[in-house]
């Protein structure tokens, strides 16, 4: 697949945010110093609590950069196998193959994620039980994805109570490196 790791811009989206609000904090905490820069803040400044407001849209910040990680990375997966299955293409007659392709090519879009790893892990990673965990931890993202695409039932909470976005970006980045070798000298 020789491209670039499809995470990074996400990733430094993440920390170049990371970075703007702890400035936005330090104009909050240091508002009688400089006042002018409050004043730029606009509708933050008007909270009853901007500080509380801050953390509170931090962990939804982050949250959606969980969310954001694992999209891009189940999008890489699908195109990793959908180049894998172009030697579908090679069947004889070329008919046929072309058509199992194009089906093949349709119905990956409708796997589960789930399935998908499960493949990697009974494959590339049989016999490796350090990658099998890694394995595990990207499903634990995913269920922590999962319950934060669909609206974080407090009723259905996922395994692990938060999931950090760099642990998900360092993470993902392993099995991207580990599943594309080409990969690991990018980042």
């Amino acid at each position: 697949m020789n491209s670039p790791n499809p995470l990074e811009p996400i990733f430094n989206a993440f920390l170049m945010t990371k970075e703007s609000n702890k400035i936005v904090r330090f104009i909050l905490n240091n508002a009688q110093s400089y006042p002018q820069l409050l004043n730029k803040l606009g509708k933050l400044k008007n909270y009853s609590n901007p500080q509380q407001q801050l953390d509170d849209s931090r962990e939804e910040i982050e949250d959606l950069f969980v969310v954001n990680l694992w999209a891009t990375f189940e999008r890489w997966l699908r195109n990793y196998f959908q180049e894998k299955g172009n030697i579908l293409n090679t069947i004889v007659p070329n008919s046929i193959g072309t058509e199992f392709y194009k089906h093949f090519e349709k119905e990956i879009e409708f796997w589960q994620p789930l399935e998908m790893l499960d493949i990697i892990k009974n494959s590339l990673f049989a016999h490796s039980e350090e990658n099998k965990q890694l394995v595990g931890h990207a499903k634990q993202i995913l269920e922590y994805r999962n319950w934060i695409a669909h609206g974080k039932n407090p009723k259905k909470l996922p395994s692990i109570s938060q999931i950090a976005p760099n642990a998900t970006y360092n993470t993902l980045k392993i099995l991207i490196e580990l599943i594309e070798p080409s990969q690991s000298h990018l980042t």
